[in-house]
């Protein structure tokens, strides 16, 4: 599945396999991967960013929470704002033009008068860095992400119509769907790897980061800003919401979940999409990360 040979499956780490991905499609589209000493790792600029996790109002909650997640934020932002090394343009502000600025573990130098030539065709990410938009460059990375994603919704609709009786096959099926998720979601961690990287690049990574705090603060006061939903945000960690609807019944719960869910989705860029995982009720938040309740994943359990 990742193109590698499979001793490396057991005894290489998952920045190799993400990297034997990468090169096949850089070498399409015409680019060539830097590789770094270790001493440019170490001098790169450190990482600014860091995701969203609120400390919970702790407490017994009689009243259901709901709770519900981001599919896949970090690929979905990589995909959503085209976010790259190769579509990269350097932080905003005034700069030299005959200068090469720093860019991750190596040096960012643009051709004079590039960025007047893309006016109006570029995302700013919060954290202040440029990015051409898919419509001017499509991104190695996000291409990589598109690929492995549509990939895993194929083998999944493929493992539906496997007969409950080929169990076999149904392992290997789910198998291959499970790797591509776990494929997709470390992409953000080579980007991101500051001590051991084979190709890091902090700019980049507090962009993925930043991207997706924004979207969760989004949802946050999107949230609590409805009339009708009269809901209160308790907690959120990096992709997920838990929402309070005080004094309703469950299953005013898992209509007004489901509303939060499809208006938050439309409301976001594609392919983000903000999914109702469970209703609890009742529950208890402790601290971050820490947490338990009854859980109800459909109305009639």
């Amino acid at each position: 599945m990742f193109g590698i040979d499979f001793f490396s499956v057991i005894s290489r780490g998952s920045q190799y396999r993400v990297e034997s991905m990468m090169l096949r499609l850089a070498h399409s589209q015409n680019f060539l991967m830097v590789s770094p000493s270790r001493d440019q790792v170490a001098d790169q600029p450190a990482m600014e960013c860091l995701p969203l996790v609120m400390e919970p109002e702790s407490k017994y909650y009689t009243s259901p929470v709901v709770v519900l997640d981001f599919q896949s934020l970090y690929p979905s932002m990589v995909i959503a704002y085209n976010l790259c090394y190769s579509t990269c343009l350097g932080r905003v502000g005034d700069r030299d033009p005959t200068l090469i600025e720093k860019f991750g573990a190596t040096e960012l130098g643009l051709p004079p008068g590039l960025l007047s030539d893309v006016k109006g065709k570029v995302n700013i990410s919060p954290n202040g860095i440029i990015y051409l938009k898919k419509e001017v460059l499509p991104g190695v990375v996000p291409r990589l992400l598109s690929e492995i994603l549509d990939t895993r919704v194929m083998v999944k609709a493929a493992m539906k119509k496997i007969p409950a009786r080929e169990r076999a096959m149904q392992r290997l099926y789910n198998a291959r769907q499970f790797g591509l998720k776990l494929i997709a979601n470390v992409t953000y961690g080579y980007t991101s790897a500051g001590f051991s990287g084979r190709m890091p690049c902090a700019e980049l990574a507090d962009s993925i980061v930043q991207y997706g705090r924004e979207t969760l603060e989004r949802a946050i006061r999107k949230v609590e800003a409805h009339p009708d939903w009269k809901a209160k945000v308790v907690y959120g960690d990096t992709d997920s919401l838990f929402v309070l609807l005080d004094g309703r019944t469950r299953d005013e719960a898992f209509r007004i979940g489901k509303e939060i869910a499809d208006e938050i989705t439309r409301i976001s860029p594609a392919p983000v999409k903000l999914k109702m995982e469970k209703v609890y009720h009742p529950c208890m938040l402790v601290t971050k990360k820490r947490y338990v309740g009854y859980a109800y994943e459909d109305p009639k359990q």
